[in-house]
């Protein structure tokens, strides 16, 4: 049930055949490998493993589960928001193209600020974050963007948007925070919903002296 495979996320890493450099944008999408037939000449690959003619590639541009970003502009479409990500001078943590404007934008961080994250749980429906941060900060986690995902800060729910093209940002305030991620699709509710239900009506029916193999 979780939002891996899509459309979107094609497309952002689509970005590294269509001109863009493939080390940044492989690396926007947290990829740490790249197996492959023939040799490569993505910048920041390394070459840990040739077996039968197959090559296997480390890469050390990979931005991690979570990263903070500079700034935060509104791409007019998902085409503007492609043109951005494979430009040769995009970098992931600097610029993160947001597919809505947030009801409270987020600043532009400082030259001097920090902000720090440590990844707690990093299940496929779940997953908590510890973060430090000097101001106010845009959160991306490489999490496939979906509605069913519900953030909380502290327990909180907060609005996540769609950014560079596929993943989840949010804004985390400064202080120390947790952060909470769980998938709960509509189809979640909707079963829990019937579910409950149907334990009322059993729960009825007993009430009322009447068994459940009587319906």
């Amino acid at each position: 049930p979780s939002p891996i495979p899509n459309r979107e996320r094609a497309l952002m890493l689509g970005a590294a055949l269509r001109g863009g450099d493939p080390g940044r944008v492989l690396g926007l999408a947290d990829v740490r490998h790249v197996v492959t037939p023939f040799p490569t000449s993505i910048p920041g690959a390394r070459l840990v493993a040739r077996v039968d003619g197959v090559f296997r590639y480390e890469l050390s541009t990979a931005v991690g589960r979570i990263f903070f970003v500079r700034e935060a502009i509104v791409a007019a479409n998902d085409q503007s928001a492609f043109d951005i990500i494979r430009g040769r001078s995009f970098q992931a943590e600097v610029t993160a193209a947001l597919a809505e404007p947030m009801e409270v934008p987020p600043p532009k961080r400082g030259l001097h600020g920090y902000s720090v994250a440590r990844l707690l749980v990093d299940e496929p429906e779940r997953t908590e974050i510890a973060t430090i941060c000097s101001e106010p900060a845009l959160a991306v986690v490489t999490r496939t963007f979906d509605p069913g995902w519900q953030v909380t800060v502290d327990g909180v729910a907060v609005k996540s948007v769609r950014a560079d093209l596929t993943f989840t940002a949010f804004v985390v305030p400064a202080g120390e925070h947790r952060i909470g991620m769980t998938y709960r699709p509509a189809s979640f509710k909707i079963g829990s919903i019937l579910s409950i239900a149907s334990l009322v009506i059993v729960g009825a029916l007993a009430a009322s002296g009447r068994s459940a193999e009587s319906i």
